[in-house]
């Protein structure tokens, strides 16, 4: 056998071996937040709601408002840490995993460019998005989570990972579906079955607005968890379909 038909095959291999090594990731990476948990936001609101309740009926006037409607957000914070940690590890983990398939979705096209050619600039096209994604998708470490129960620093905390939170996913989202697109095209060249690209799970929505809406309505931010939540699961979901169409298109 030639010895570039060699290296083909085992390149082709070693594509597809990336993207089943992710595949095998999911039950560790793409935890899916629900049962209980998905009212646990509510809870949290309820419980600072309960804080500032008391404070104002035990300092009647403008003092027992303003001291309660500090100790409403941290108390609601400081129960939404845990919630919290668990959005941001799941995010940190599924984009690690997916990376390991893009890179194998990747060698398995240039493989097969090599003998059949036309799909330099999908190819070029996907590595620059598997680039993007390696350099801007970075959210803080899971573990400082724990600040947010902190008293007073833990709002300045619990806005600066939704900050992180509310950037990253929407962004991620559309590059999947952007470098699936590009494989689609490679592939009906290269005459392989084309994966079936799925709608966007995530919305790009404003910061700033969400964040002023919350310090005037306390009950959004319950809302605001509810959104990045759905989003994630939705995504994770809608993602394990194509990877499993994926890896048995590769044979």
């Amino acid at each position: 056998m030639p010895t570039s038909s060699v290296e083909t095959k085992r390149s082709k291999s070693n594509g597809k071996h990336k993207v089943e090594e992710g595949i095998s990731r999911r039950p560790q990476a793409d935890e899916i937040i629900g049962g209980w948990w998905r009212y646990f936001p509510l809870a949290a609101v309820a419980f600072g709601l309960g804080g500032f309740l008391a404070f104002t009926l035990l300092i009647p006037g403008l003092g027992g408002f303003i001291f309660g409607y500090f100790v409403m957000y941290i108390a609601g914070f400081a129960m939404l840490a845990i919630l919290t940690y668990k959005q941001t590890r799941r995010l940190v983990e599924h984009m690690s995993r997916e990376a390991s398939i893009r890179q194998g979705m990747l060698e398995s096209l240039q493989a097969r460019e090599g003998a059949n050619g036309g799909c330099v600039g999908e190819i070029a096209a996907m590595e620059r998005m598997h680039s993007e994604a390696s350099e801007q998708e970075k959210l803080p470490k899971q573990l400082y989570a724990a600040m947010i129960a902190l008293p007073l620093v833990g709002l300045a905390f619990g806005f600066y990972y939704l900050y992180d939170l509310n950037r990253v996913l929407a962004p991620h989202d559309s590059r999947w579906l952007s470098f699936l697109e590009q494989f689609r095209s490679a592939s009906l060249k290269m005459g392989i079955a084309p994966l079936q690209v799925p709608s966007p799970t995530a919305v790009k929505r404003s910061f700033a607005l969400y964040v002023i809406l919350s310090l005037i309505f306390f009950p959004f931010l319950a809302y605001w968890y509810h959104l990045m939540i759905r989003e994630a699961n939705e995504h994770f979901k809608t993602q394990w379909k194509v990877e499993d169409e994926l890896v048995a298109n590769m044979g």
